[in-house]
């Protein structure tokens, strides 16, 4: 069982913008870091999940990264990929079905501000 994910991002100021409001589609808070705090974690209760990090010299940013949330309805796949969108992130594949990974596989991609293909399915 997985605990958290932790991804090193370029610029922490601007992946907070990001990942606060994007992660809000899928019922994700804030649970773990201030707002100068170079790091944050997001969680539906109050363990974070998921983090991002402000990368330093001994540590480079993560990217190429593929992180996929699983949500509840083909809605929220479509509004978490409007939201990223409007947030700067970049398309790599919209809203659909996915027959490659089975039937009923939903899902949406699309970029973050440090090249990760974040996805958002249901199946």
């Amino acid at each position: 069982m997985i605990d958290h994910i932790t991804i090193r991002v370029k610029n922490i100021s601007k992946s907070k913008i990001f990942y606060d409001s994007l992660l809000q589609i899928i019922g994700y808070k804030t649970v773990l870091g201030k707002d100068n705090d170079p790091f944050r974690g997001y969680g539906i209760k109050d363990d974070p999940e998921f983090e991002i990090v402000q990368t330093d010299s001994m540590h480079p940013p993560n990217s190429n990264v593929h992180i996929a949330f699983k949500v509840c309805n083909k809605k929220t796949v479509k509004l978490f990929h409007q939201k990223a969108l409007e947030l700067g992130g970049k398309c790599n594949g919209k809203p659909g079905f996915r027959p490659v990974y089975g039937e009923t596989y939903y899902a949406s991609f699309i970029i973050d501000p440090d090249g990760n293909n974040i996805e958002a399915c249901i199946y």
